[in-house]
């Protein structure tokens, strides 16, 4: 019997800290032998521990606690002999169903819980916030389960420790690469409205430094949120003491008739902010370009862009020294599903010295809420409904939760949109089930990278409810994946005590560092090297669909599954923030598979046996007085107590009928429910706009034109829109970014039947990477400033080109998994609650240098910074030069082409591509980028650009002259002379040149010749003969020193960080150089070197180049 004994009070910091110890103990133990109890060798009795203290309310707002191995809090025998207590009132707890495990002493003392004990819905929402506690109606002591030992504890205790380190922080304003500005206040706005919520944060930062910066940060939104406003001005509110503290300042009437949409933000607002500048809706290619030029002007933009899996990267400009300066988002969001009828939504809170929330409930008749945050806990629930604000001091909390229950047929109304009313719906239908024929064979994808920490716990339990619980399969294989794919089982093992045993204490051992690469996981998982019969398994993926690594395409990740024709994909959707749910959806779809929903530990049993039902073909969806119907996700299947999100064009009134046409082995059904629970809002306009540009944009770009009104319309970013504010209109119509009017589109459009027409027309070239290159090129055509005339002429080429051909696989990562066998300072580094880039790169390279850490492992802990940095082109960028200096060309390839679909304007990134695609042997798509880096009009802020490509482009062509395919020579030769000219030079005894990985920056290269005289940019040129490019001074590069005929000596190779982005107080930026001798001779040699510049200004040496 495991037992936790508290005492009732004691104020010692220790005592607090070992409690909130014990508290995360109890909640990995509950997870740890929940489906265990035949498992271990029974255990003698343990030794008892002294007694651990704690206050109640410590207890609760303790949250997640770095577990540190030498706290003593095991007794000798590694073992508990603890009980615990749970009340419902006492000690400021919460009361009622939400009752809190405080401090008392038990003795032993086990009353038994009251008969009429309810679920514990909202203990994950609790948890979600980082509370740890109990959960009962009335008070109960709460049973753990059998004999436990020491180990498993200790494991337990290892798995929190690994969530608890991960918490997501998306408050910094960074302004340096890992220097950020204060926050001097915020404020949070929460509108429910039924089944959905609208969320508006307030963060107000100081400028503390002397000089005007730029801004940036990263969101990571709660699950399903979409941004659809954003805002940036001075504060006006100043401290006239030192201890003033930041406020809103509107009083509470104010708050409680405060509006959520972008006028009643403004005007809200409007009287102590100044300058305001509201974000529009742009074409994202456009927006990012208008800002990259517009900053470039110093001028002040900002600019929100979809980074992928939930994650929004907004850039802010000027921040004015000295000043402050408010940010207020607003974004949109489904409540998490609970049960068939319950609902929640779990809000971490930004810390402020100041942080005022406002909640607004309003639900229609028959449903109640409840709302928890700190220690209170208020309930609402009337015959008419529920219309309740509530007003809190979020500077004592860390989060809340809102509650709501009771809402089984929800029917939200947005009249009058684009000419017709818009609806959304969310229901659980009850169906009929029946035993599915399992596969007897499954493979189970472990995400164990480093996002993968905040929810490992609950992947963890998964796992052992999928191999203990009724539908457990035969054989299991187990696939750990990150940025490579390593086998924990050695090929299927027999699903016993003994194949259990040694899988998950494999997978409680591991290492969780590194980026996500689900393409690669997917195409291990259906074709192992050490498999040669018919697939003939289902495949389950434990992690949340964020692939930051690898491909990116969610079509080509998706294509992975073609191999495996009669494989279905199971999907677990846990709520944890920067989850790619959409590209869950797709995977699934794709394969006849689902996704369930795990709300928390208690949620996990049902989820690991949901699959084990035949599911329903899903026909047709109606709704009384309505049309245009979507169905979130396109499901083709649905399993029973599967969810459906249901939306559409019309008002139906209350009482309108749902109907499900359903088929399952020749059997048809027609299932219906009324929507009874009706009211009118505005939050059921963006739900249908979330619904339709997720599944328009699945189809880009055959709906690029659709997608984009669509965007543009609802104010949704995603992968054809972004959020960008300019300074004036003329600024807007000079990028082409005038107002667009898509009214007339949006309202003629039947959405719905577009969408089937475009999947019937297009959807089989989407994973086509012919295509996928067309349409690039394509779009670098129509982008504005490049001009890329040839584009024509080389998607003709690419039709004569096997599209096998036009795909790079990264190549296989052997690396440690056991973190105990990584060395502690790169443990430290990737594990940090907050992954610092500059520390992750230290510790590597220190590690390297001393021989202890292999090109592998090195190149998955630089990974981790795709995780943290989601989305960053600069990111993608230098993480590109590293693996190939790494020598892994496959991984470079895949993360340049993300930073050239993000920055498609930066021709460098496509010459890395080029050298990429070489290294890696795939000359098919060298010769492609190599054409993209020649054939733009790039601009003139990249100096001679196109002469040095046109340098590096022939020496691969000598190279690989005989091997070239023949629509790449025959172009190629060609093209030969026209190259040549370019270059300016046919043959030379030395050629230097450099390129770097951070947009803004000037790096000068230098070059000491023998006799002393020094070529750089004031001076250009040498008596000797020696020359130098144009000086690029605003980022990326390239500069080249070229010298013909070069006399003996030594010739001193370097380069001055003249300066970084001036907008940033601090920014390393890598440098890459390529240096030949005997350039255009037999006897050329080729030689590439890498340093990093931490600081501007100084000197660093690249090398000395020796002439005998």
């Amino acid at each position: 019997m495991i037992r936790l004994r508290t005492a009732r009070r004691r104020s010692a910091d220790s005592s607090i800290r070992q409690s909130a110890a014990w508290g995360l103990a109890l909640a990995g133990l509950l997870a740890s032998c929940a489906g265990q109890g035949t498992d271990p060798e029974p255990q003698p009795d343990p030794a008892p521990v002294p007694p651990v203290t704690v206050e109640a309310a410590t207890l609760l707002r303790e949250g997640p606690i770095a577990w540190e191995p030498e706290d003593e809090v095991l007794d000798s025998e590694g073992a508990f002999e603890n009980s615990i207590t749970v009340s419902g009132g006492a000690g400021g707890s919460y009361g009622g169903r939400a009752g809190a495990v405080i401090a008392e002493l038990s003795g032993g003392t086990r009353p038994s819980p009251p008969a009429s004990a309810s679920p514990p819905v909202e203990t994950e929402a609790l948890r979600a916030l980082g509370y740890v506690g109990g959960n009962s109606d009335d008070g109960w002591v709460t049973e753990l389960g059998e004999e436990t030992d020491g180990e498993r504890a200790k494991q337990a205790l290892a798995r929190l420790w690994q969530r608890a380190t991960a918490k997501p922080n998306t408050s910094r304003l960074l302004v340096g690469e890992d220097d950020s500005l204060p926050l001097e206040g915020a404020s949070t706005e929460v509108w429910i409205e039924g089944f959905r919520a609208r969320v508006v944060v307030d963060l107000v930062y100081r400028n503390d430094r002397d000089r005007q910066l730029e801004g940036s940060f990263q969101l990571r939104l709660p699950d399903g949120a979409s941004p659809y406003y954003l805002a940036f001005g001075a504060e006006t509110w100043s401290p006239q003491t030192p201890d003033d503290t930041w406020t809103p300042r509107r009083d509470a009437d104010e708050r409680a008739q405060s509006g959520s949409s972008p006028a009643d933000i403004a005007r809200a607002r409007a009287p102590f902010w100044a300058g305001v500048k509201e974000a529009r809706m742009v074409t994202r290619d456009r927006g990012a370009k208008a800002y990259e030029e517009t900053v470039a002007r110093q001028v002040d933009p900002a600019l929100l862009e979809w980074a992928g899996a939930g994650v929004f990267r907004a850039k802010l400009f000027p921040l004015v020294p000295g000043e402050l300066h408010r940010v207020v988002l607003g974004y949109e969001l489904d409540l998490s599903r609970v049960q068939a009828a319950e609902f929640q939504l779990a809000l971490g809170l930004t810390s402020a010295p100041t942080h005022p929330v406002d909640v607004h409930i309003d639900l229609p008749a028959g449903a109640r809420a409840e709302l928890l945050a700190g220690d209170l806990h208020q309930s609402f629930g009337a015959a008419g409904g529920v219309h309740e604000h509530v007003q809190l001091d979020g500077a004592t909390i860390d989060g809340l939760a809102i509650l709501v229950s009771d809402l089984a047929t929800p029917l939200l109304v947005t009249p009058g949109v684009a000419g017709r009313g818009l609806f959304a719906t969310t229901v659980q239908p009850a169906l009929e089930t029946a035993p599915a024929e399992s596969a007897q064979r499954a493979v189970i994808l472990l995400d164990t990278s480093r996002s993968a920490a905040a929810g490992y716990t609950t992947w963890m339990a998964l796992l052992e409810a999928l191999l203990g619980g009724e539908a457990a399969p035969r054989e299991f294989a187990l696939l750990a994946f990150d940025a490579g794919q390593t086998w924990l089982t050695r090929g299927f093992v027999t699903n016993d005590a003994a194949g259990r045993r040694t899988a998950l204490e494999a997978a409680r051992a591991q290492w969780l560092a590194g980026a996500t690469d689900l393409a690669g996981a997917l195409s291990e998982a259906v074709a192992p090297a050490w498999w040669n019969g018919p697939v003939d398994w289902d495949l389950f993926l434990l992690g949340d669909g964020a692939s930051t690594w690898g491909e990116a395409d969610p079509a080509r990740i998706t294509a992975a599954l073609d191999r495996a024709p009669r494989t279905s994909l199971f999907a677990y959707r846990t709520g944890q923030a920067g989850g790619d749910v959409a590209l869950l959806e797709r995977l699934v779809r794709a394969s006849g598979g689902a996704v369930f929903n795990v709300a928390g530990d208690s949620a996990v049993a049902a989820a690991a046996t949901a699959h084990s039902s035949r599911p329903w073909r899903l026909v047709e969806a109606r709704v009384d007085g309505a049309s245009d119907l979507l169905i979130a996700g396109r499901p083709r299947f649905l399993f029973p107590g599967q969810a459906l999100t249901v939306v559409g064009s019309g008002a139906p009134s209350a009482g309108a009928v749902l109907e499900l046409d359903l088929e399952r082995d020749g059997q048809v059904l027609t299932w219906r429910t009324p929507l009874t629970q009706q009211m009118t809002g505005s939050l059921a306009e963006r739900a249908f706009g979330q619904i339709a540009v997720a599944q328009l944009e699945e189809l880009e770009p055959a709906s690029r034109t659709e997608a984009e009104d669509f965007a543009l319309h609802f104010r949704v970013p995603g992968s054809s829109c972004s959020l960008l504010m300019l300074e004036t209109e003329a600024e807007y119509e000079a990028y082409g970014l005038g107002e667009r009017d898509t009214w007339d589109a949006v309202a003629e459009l039947a959405v719905a039947a577009t969408i089937e027409r475009l999947w019937r027309e297009a959807g089989a070239s989407l994973a086509d990477p012919r295509a996928r290159l067309a349409n690039f090129l394509e779009r670098l055509q129509n982008l504005p400033d490049v001009n890329f005339e040839s584009a024509g002429e080389l998607v003709a080429a690419l039709a004569t080109i096997d599209p096998a051909t036009l795909t790079i696989a990264p190549e296989p990562l052997e690396t440690t998994r056991r973190a105990e066998d990584v060395a502690e300072a790169i443990r430290a580094a990737v594990g940090a609650e907050e992954v610092l880039e500059s520390e992750v790169r230290e510790a590597t390279a220190a590690q390297a240098d001393a021989g202890r850490l292999s090109k592998a492992d090195r190149l998955r802990a630089l990974s981790t910074v795709a995780e943290t940095h989601a989305g960053e082109p600069a990111a993608a960028r230098e993480l590109g030069f590293d693996a190939l200096a790494l020598g892994y060309p496959g991984h470079a390839y895949h993360q340049l082409l993300r930073a050239a679909e993000a920055r498609p304007f930066e021709p460098s990134t496509y010459l890395a591509l080029a050298e990429a695609a070489a290294e890696a042997g795939n000359l098919q798509l060298a010769w492609i980028w190599f054409e993209v880096a020649l054939g733009g009009q790039w601009s003139g802020r990249f100096g001679d650009f196109r002469q040095i490509a046109s340098v590096t482009c022939l020496h691969w062509l000598r190279e690989n002259a005989s091997d070239l395919p023949n629509a790449a020579a025959e172009r190629l030769r060609g093209l030969a002379g026209q190259i040549a000219a370019e270059a300016g030079f046919a043959e030379a005894d030395i050629v230097v040149f450099v390129q770097w990985s951070t947009d803004r920056t000037d790096v000068d290269l230098h070059v000491l010749e023998p006799g002393g005289e020094r070529c750089y940019y004031g001076h250009k040129t040498t008596a000797q003969g020696g020359r130098i490019s144009t000086d690029v001074t605003q980022g990326l590069g390239p500069e080249m020193y070229v010298l013909p005929q070069a006399g003996p000596g030594d010739y001193g190779i370097g380069v001055n960080y003249f300066a970084s982005d001036r907008n940033k107080t601090e920014l390393r930026t890598r440098v890459h150089a390529t240096v030949f001798r005997n350039f255009g001779r037999p006897t050329e040699q080729l030689e590439r070197r890498a340093l990093t510049l931490e600081d501007a200004g100084g000197m660093r040496d690249i090398g000395i180049l020796t002439i005998e």
